[in-house]
């Protein structure tokens, strides 16, 4: 008896020496922090085992794929009408009048089992939605229904992994079209889904049938017809003739990796001065997106919400539309100065009072985009009320709140 408890004991200590992993170790189902910027890189730690991993610096082409829809089916129906009756109470739609729905897949088993995915239609007596379901997870593709006074469908999906974080991105292009007794409608919507962060980006190629194609890099970017256009006999059980994807040469949109990174030094303070006071929460919202794309309407962009509390004397201003002033928030330094763009209300000719004591929430936002970001470097953030009209302004300073970083 002694020697086996002898045994048992060496057996032990090696097991401890060797450092093998526990079973939750082995077991750990990473979940990453928001990741800091480390030689060049964003860096993220799992806050479970401390694992970690870098960010691609340029557009990762290892995981890209692509492929046709597949005739309509009922692959799944039943779990698919669960997923979006599901998804109807969380985005609180309202489509009971619409009646009652029919569920058609587009995916076939071998990409189902490959990558989880579906993609579907619910299809209404007058009007279309399409969705992707990933890992149990529903996104709608497409910005809205699709009337069925048109022809719609989609007409291909990729899979990518442009920053390699394991979470893959995935585009799917819809296109609407219609011969019309006077003029031909042709639009295709790209919706671009990161399953990471779970927000999608829109494009839209207006008079085009768009599929996903890599370029001489590899990179996975959209092409177009270039004008030509499909008819109502080229769809048959939802899908395109093929055709249009070997005439798709066009070259009408290609991705830049975003590598943007913004540190903010808080994301939740109050601060003060004589004329207001104000509470500042920062939100990242989208900022974070892999994507960029020139045609989005869409864009990456951060949140700063900014609740002030006004301790001025009262006074009364016309205003061009029904948008209350709130509070501005700036970035400056010594060679950039950048305001936030503030979401405006209808133009209406509008008499605002602002009293003592009146409490006024902003939003202030800032997008990121190919063409335009902020440099790398350090901003004061500079939040500011002012009103000209009754020569009134004032201003906040706190010093070397963002760092970007690229």
């Amino acid at each position: 008896m002694k020697k086996i408890a002898s045994f048992l004991i060496v057996i032990i200590c090696l097991f401890i020496l060797s450092g093998c992993n526990t079973p939750a170790e082995e077991a750990c189902r990473h979940t990453w922090d928001e990741g800091a910027y480390v030689d060049g890189a964003i860096e993220h730690t799992c806050t479970t085992c401390g694992d970690k991993y870098q960010e691609a610096t340029v557009i990762n082409t290892q995981a890209n794929f692509t492929f046709m829809p597949s005739p309509k089916s009922s692959l799944h129906r039943e779990e698919l009408r669960a997923a979006y009756e599901t998804f109807v109470v969380e985005q609180k739609w309202d489509v009971a009048s619409k009646g009652t729905y029919e569920i058609f897949n587009f995916t076939s088993e071998d990409i189902f089992n490959k990558y989880n995915l579906d993609v579907f239609e619910v299809c209404y007596q007058e009007s279309s939605y399409y969705f992707i379901r990933h890992n149990g997870v529903v996104y709608q593709a497409g910005p809205f229904d699709f009337s069925h006074i048109n022809s719609h469908c989609i007409n291909h999906v990729a899979i990518t992994d442009i920053n390699r974080d394991g979470y893959i991105e995935i585009l799917t292009a819809i296109n609407s079209f219609a011969e019309r007794q006077h003029s031909y409608y042709c639009s295709s919507f790209v919706t671009v889904t990161d399953t990471k962060s779970q927000y999608s980006m829109q494009i839209s190629d207006g008079d085009e049938v768009s599929y996903f194609k890599e370029n001489e890099d590899g990179v996975i970017c959209i092409y177009n017809a270039n004008g030509i256009m499909p008819v109502a006999d080229d769809l048959a059980d939802g899908i395109l003739d093929d055709k249009y994807y070997d005439l798709a040469t066009n070259l009408f949109d290609t991705p830049v990796l975003n590598t943007s990174y913004f540190q903010f030094k808080e994301r939740n303070f109050t601060a003060s001065c004589d004329l207001f006071d104000v509470d500042v929460t920062v939100q990242d919202d989208t900022i974070r997106f892999p994507y960029l794309f020139k045609h989005t309407y869409t864009p990456p962009f951060f949140d700063i919400e900014v609740s002030m509390k006004y301790l001025g004397e009262t006074f009364s201003y016309t205003s061009p539309d029904t948008y209350l002033d709130g509070a501005v928030v700036a970035f400056v330094n010594d060679s950039s100065f950048t305001y936030c763009t503030i979401g405006g209300g209808f133009f209406a000719v509008t008499e605002f009072t602002v009293t003592t004591g009146m409490e006024i929430n902003s939003s202030n936002r800032y997008s990121e985009s190919i063409e335009y970001g902020l440099a790398v470097g350090v901003y004061d953030m500079v939040i500011s009320y002012t009103n000209e009209e009754n020569n009134i302004r004032g201003s906040i300073t706190i010093e070397d709140f963002l760092r970007v970083y690229r």
